[in-house]
């Protein structure tokens, strides 16, 4: 008699990883040394990469940039419109499409000095509102638990009036 329950569908799972003889001799000699190799000592960064290492100062190097980026990629695409408009834009205006500078250099007399944020001003009614809303919030969170027949059936809750 035939089984009214269709046969289930053969899930192929893909075959196994096939190693090279190499491979395997790699993949052994890192299961035994404990697997990643130690991370090396921390350097200084090089001081022409601390400052300008972002800016495009060539033609060259903007098509390199637009030649590299993955069309694939949703931020990468967006990236790659705006700076294809850009050069459209250079091309009509007869300028450089790397023109002008961005760096910031301060004066001498300038001292740039980054600062902690200050806390904004704590108001007593703000926080009172705040804690109001959210006790709403957690009572009627409460009255949805009750009406969903989550709460034992003998015990009744208070009504929120009393």
């Amino acid at each position: 008699m035939a089984s009214p329950v269709p046969p289930l569908a053969h899930c192929e799972s893909p075959p196994p990883l096939v190693l090279t003889a190499e491979e395997m001799a790699q993949l052994e000699e890192m299961k035994l040394s404990g697997g990643l190799p130690p991370p090396r000592p921390a350097q200084p960064i090089p001081e022409e990469m601390t400052k300008g290492w972002w800016r495009i100062s060539q033609p060259e190097q903007l098509q390199e940039l637009i030649d590299a980026l993955n069309p694939r990629g949703i931020r990468e695409k967006e990236l790659k419109h705006a700076l294809m408009a850009h050069l459209e834009h250079s091309a009509e205006a007869g300028i450089s499409p790397c023109h002008g500078s961005l760096e910031f250099t301060p004066s001498e007399e300038e001292e740039v000095v980054l600062r902690a944020d200050s806390p904004l001003p704590w108001a007593e009614s703000v926080a009172l509102r705040v804690d109001m809303a959210v006790l709403e919030q957690v009572e009627v969170m409460e009255d949805k638990v009750a009406n969903a027949s989550m709460q034992v059936k003998v015990r009744c809750l208070p009504s929120m009036e009393d």
